[in-house]
């Protein structure tokens, strides 16, 4: 299943987040982020995307995701792992 997000983070920046979801198994085939933010390193963002594949969306996508930024020394700005499950969640409302 195809899904698209267009999430205005409240004080933030602009999230355009691209997905397949599998529904048998409630995971991301694939998923592409874009939007007006930063990120340090640059290429964090193709980084996370690859550690989103694969990945449920549940109660854990947030601390694997926090944990994997840390340990990777990828810093954002403009949005937060939490604005990013907002902006998936988003998506499935829409």
């Amino acid at each position: 299943m195809e899904k698209k997000s267009i999430y205005k983070v409240p004080e933030g920046k602009l999230l355009k987040i691209y997905f397949s979801f599998n529904e048998k198994n409630n995971s991301f085939n694939s998923i592409q982020i874009l939007g007006d933010f930063f990120c340090h390193p640059e290429s964090g963002i193709e980084d996370i995307e690859k550690f989103l594949k694969g990945k449920k969306i549940d109660d854990t996508l947030v601390p694997g995701l926090e944990k994997f930024l840390k340990e990777k020394r990828i810093e954002l700005y403009g949005f937060s792992p939490k604005d990013l499950l907002e902006a998936i969640q988003t998506a499935f409302e829409n």
